[in-house]
Parts: C-alpha cells; sequence; structure tokens
C-alpha cells in the first residue's frame, strides 16, 4: 500500500459505510486505525503518522477543528478531510483555512468519496516529490543555502549592508564570489510582500507559502535574477535585471500579485499588499531600496484596502522626525505604562495617539513605520523572554488586521492591554497576591508619603519579605520602583499640563521642590523646566 489513513468519527456505522465505499485496494489506501472520539484520534495520528486523516467535525472530548490545531501543535502533518452534515456545512467549509484538503457532506456518496480519496492521493504524491527535491537539494547544496540567508539576507534586513562592515557586501563581484551568487551588474528593485497566510495557518512553512515559492522558482527566475527571504508577514524580495527587462519585471510583479490573490479560492479572504521600491542601479543601495518597499506597503494604510503601492506614490508626503520630542514622548508614554501595568495612563495616551494620526493621515508612512518597529524594539526590553515570541506575533498582527493609521492604533492598544492584564494575572498565579497587591497600592497611593512598611502593611506581609520580592519578580528594588514611578508620572505632568513645577512635585510625593529637581535631573539628565521645554 502506498498511502495510510485513520477513519475518525462518534458513529460506527458511519466509519463502516465509508470502508464499503471506498476503492482502498484500487487507489493503494490502507486503514491503519478507526477512532470515536477526538483524544482517541489524537493519539493514533501522533503514533502512526497517517498521510491522511478523515475525520468527523462533531466528536467527543473534542472536536475536529480541534483535532487538526493539535495534531499540528505536535507537528505532525497528516492531510486532513472532514465529514460533515448540512448543519455544519459553513463550519467544515471555513476548517479549509486550517489547510484542510476537502470535506464530505453527509449522507456519503461513493462517487463523492472515491474523487476527494483520488484528489489528497495526487496531494501526498506532491508532496513526497516535493519533499524528495528539497532534500536532493538540501543534500548538494547545504551550505550555499545557509549563507545565502544568513550572510546576504540578515544584514540586508538589519540595516548593516549600507555600513559595509561585511567583505562580501563590499561589490557584486565579493557578493558572489563569496556567496556563490550570481548577482549581475544592472538594475536592481525591491518589493514587500504583506499577507495573512502565516496568520491563517498559524505558522509561517504552510502549504499556501511552498505554493508562492514554487510560482517564483518556476515563473520569475527564469526570466531575470530573484533573491526572496521569508518573513513573519509575508516575503522581501530583490529583483536584479537589464534595463531592457522593466517592463518584464513590471509584469512578473503584477503576475505574481493576482497569483497569490488567486489562492483566495482555496484558503478563503486574505489581505495581501505589496510594496515597491524605486530601481537603483547601485548595488550598495540595496538597503536602501528594501526599506521604500517597506514603507511603500505601509502606505496601504493611508487607502484603506489591498493593492500595489509604488514608493514614488508616497516619497513627496511631509515628513516628521522620529526624533521629534512629540514622537518621542508618545513612545516613551506607552513603554512606561506597560512596564508599570498601567492600564488608565496607557488608554489616555493611546487616545491622543488616535487624534493626532486622524489629524494628519498625510504623513510619509516611513516615520509611522519605524516608530512601529522602534517602539516593539523598546517594549520587548520589559517583556519576559519565553513570552517575546508570542508578543511580537500579537504586535505584527496589530499592523497585519489595520486598515488604516486610527485602526492601527486601534489594535495596539488592545493588545497591549491584553498583555498588561495577561502579565497581572500571571502575577497573582505564579507570585500569589502579595505582589500585585503591592502594585496597585503604589499606584494609588504614589502621591502620598508611603515607604515599605506601609505598603507592607496593606499587602499583610513583612517588610523585609515584601523588599525579596520586589527584587526577584520586578527585578528592581521597592524603592527605585517607587521612584521611577513617581518620575514618570512627574514627566507626564511637565508635558501635558501647565501646573507650576513646585506643585507637580507635590502631586507625585515630594515636599521638597528642590529635591524632586534634583532627583529628576539624577534620574533624567535635564531640569524639570528643560523638559516642560522640550517635550511639553
Amino acid at each position: 500500500m502506498k498511502y495510510t489513513v485513520i477513519i475518525a468519527d462518534d458513529e460506527p456505522k458511519i466509519i463502516q459505510l465509508i470502508k464499503q465505499l471506498g476503492h482502498w485496494d484500487t487507489l493503494g489506501i490502507e486503514i491503519v486505525a478507526e477512532c470515536t472520539t477526538g483524544q482517541d484520534a489524537y493519539d493514533c495520528i501522533c503514533q502512526l503518522k497517517p498521510d491522511l486523516v478523515l475525520s468527523d467535525i462533531k466528536m467527543p472530548v473534542f472536536d475536529g477543528l480541534e483535532l487538526i490545531k493539535r495534531v499540528r501543535q505536535a507537528e505532525v502533518n497528516p492531510f486532513f478531510v472532514l465529514i460533515s452534515g448540512y448543519r455544519h456545512f459553513e463550519y467544515a467549509r471555513s476548517a479549509v483555512q486550517l489547510n484542510v484538503v476537502d470535506y464530505l457532506l453527509k449522507p456519503i456518496e461513493e462517487e463523492q468519496l472515491n474523487q476527494v480519496l483520488e484528489k489528497v492521493c495526487l496531494n501526498i504524491d506532491a508532496q513526497r516529490q516535493e519533499q524528495l527535491n528539497m532534500t536532493t537539494l538540501s543534500d548538494l547544496e547545504p551550505m550555499r543555502q545557509l549563507l545565502l540567508r544568513e550572510k546576504f539576507w540578515e544584514p540586508l534586513l538589519n540595516g548593516m549592508w549600507e555600513k559595509g562592515n561585511s567583505p562580501h557586501l563590499c561589490s557584486i563581484d565579493a557578493c558572489n564570489e563569496m556567496l556563490g551568487m550570481d548577482i549581475s551588474h544592472g538594475c536592481f528593485l525591491a518589493l514587500c510582500i504583506v499577507s495573512s497566510l502565516n496568520a491563517m495557518f498559524e505558522e509561517a512553512n504552510s502549504l499556501g507559502n511552498q505554493k508562492i515559492e514554487h510560482f517564483i522558482e518556476e515563473n520569475l527566475t527564469h526570466q531575470m535574477q530573484v533573491y526572496y527571504n521569508r518573513t513573519f508577514m509575508g516575503y522581501v524580495l530583490i529583483f536584479n535585471y537589464q534595463p531592457e527587462q522593466r517592463e518584464s519585471v513590471r509584469l512578473a510583479i503584477k503576475a505574481l500579485y493576482y497569483y497569490i490573490l488567486d489562492l483566495r479560492e482555496v484558503y478563503g479572504e486574505m489581505k495581501l499588499n505589496f510594496g515597491i521600491s524605486s530601481e537603483t542601479s547601485d548595488f550598495s543601495e540595496l538597503s536602501k531600496i528594501l526599506s521604500e518597499a517597506l514603507c511603500a506597503e505601509w502606505g496601504r494604510l493611508m487607502t484603506a484596502g489591498n493593492g500595489i503601492m509604488e514608493f514614488k506614490q508616497i516619497e513627496q508626503l511631509p515628513r516628521i522626525s522620529l526624533n521629534s520630542p512629540k514622537v518621542l514622548a508618545y513612545l516613551d508614554s506607552i513603554v512606561d505604562s506597560v512596564r508599570y501595568f498601567r492600564i488608565e495612563a496607557l488608554g489616555k495616551t493611546f487616545a491622543e495617539l488616535s487624534k493626532a494620526v486622524s489629524e494628519r493621515n498625510d504623513v510619509f508612512p516611513g516615520v509611522l513605520q519605524k516608530s512601529f518597529y522602534h517602539l516593539e524594539d523598546k517594549l520587548l526590553l520589559y517583556v519576559p523572554q519565553e513570552k517575546k515570541e508570542r508578543f511580537r506575533e500579537n504586535y505584527y498582527y496589530a499592523y497585519l488586521n489595520a486598515r488604516n493609521y486610527v485602526k492601527l492604533v486601534e489594535n495596539l492598544y488592545l493588545m497591549l492591554v491584553r498583555h498588561i492584564e495577561e502579565e497581572l494575572q500571571g502575577l497573582k498565579e505564579k507570585k500569589g497576591k502579595p505582589i500585585i497587591v503591592a502594585v496597585q497600592y503604589i499606584q494609588e497611593h504614589f502621591r502620598d508619603q508611603i515607604a515599605l512598611r506601609d505598603v507592607a502593611e496593606a499587602v499583610g506581609v513583612s517588610e523585609t519579605y515584601l523588599s525579596k520580592l520586589f527584587k526577584s519578580e520586578m527585578n528592581i528594588g521597592f524603592n527605585d520602583y517607587l521612584t521611577q514611578f513617581r518620575l514618570k508620572e512627574s514627566e507626564r505632568l511637565l508635558a501635558k499640563t501647565n501646573l507650576p513645577v513646585k506643585k507637580i512635585a507635590l502631586q507625585v510625593g515630594y515636599l521638597d521642590e528642590k529635591y524632586f529637581s534634583k532627583l529628576f535631573k539624577k534620574e533624567t539628565g535635564i531640569k524639570p523646566t528643560d523638559y516642560r521645554r522640550i517635550y511639553g
């Protein structure tokens, strides 16, 4: 037998019917297990690793969709065909987004069943051949593939290309010689592709991405040099061609766009946007044109829709410096609110930010793009290591699911609120009640003359224990935490109000204005009056 299958249905008579109707011997399929619950099916799939699973939508313990998710998490990848009654038809059809090959409607008919089985067998054959080809390629050129990804793309994506601090980035000839590439003297163009395919499958190495890469290899690379790299949100590509091929490049990009768009017929509705850079003949400007392509893709937030955006359409828009006091104040306020679990302060900042972006829809997208990634870098400093990857995913989804600037701000706010709430819940569960009560007490009473003993008494623990708890769980001493919290609030008051420095000092818990000003300068590097002049 060439293929193996597991049948899962809580009705034994349905399993028997499927066994009777299927042309198993003709198709070369062996039934290796029959299961009546989601748990049994999961155990058998993990143990036997079949090529195909025929599973009912509704089963005891957990249903067909939950079964698929758990199997994928276990890194077992059989093809799935779901069985459904008419009343669950739409439910089954939506499962196509989980890489389900097809679905069968009850009552199951012989012709319908065998057509689906034939289709799956063809898919299995294609997958096996692709894996064989990839294995062969991997055996022949493992080091070349590694060098292409790490030594070509990593410096390009991280902005190191322009610095020229690697020998293989000095010239086309050096790059070709050291990396075994075939870059030609001529023109270069960058393309940024952002789609929701990875989000739909909850994985980067999906069948959809395999199809895209196959299309690039089969339809583009024979016309010109095309170098591509998969990212979390899609792809970045570098086209290398001769001047007389400009029209071919334009048509190739359009063909790729519509090919990916047509995948909707298989995977359902998706978001898809292309950003295209300007053209350059200077090899040293690859990092620059890649940045332009990323920036052009961000331009979609101005048009609130899918499509292709070229850098030349947005390059003349008014620009705001990322280092402007107003931009930096927004970013710092967001980071501080997340760091100190201040949902109310976070809401105020995002309300102001939403108003600001709604009034300036014509701003050059590159500023917002760089601010977005700059904010991510700062926020990740205060995210536990084991949660960084998930935080990044949720952060990027906030962008991916936004249709305009205002919606992006809203998505980011909701995402960060969820993060804070989860962290607070984690404090409760992991560390018990004392630390979370202590943090909340400080947030509510920082204006008063509180000390460690006051907080310890409110929490109901000893001062020694609370002091150790702050250092071990918050990675900062109690007094330092209280001081930083007060000074961050004073920064907000200095920037947002006209209150005298003396009154601000009182409002954040300092009776002595001179002591407050001295402490403020020590922590921030400038006087309170200078801070107001710069950020107010």
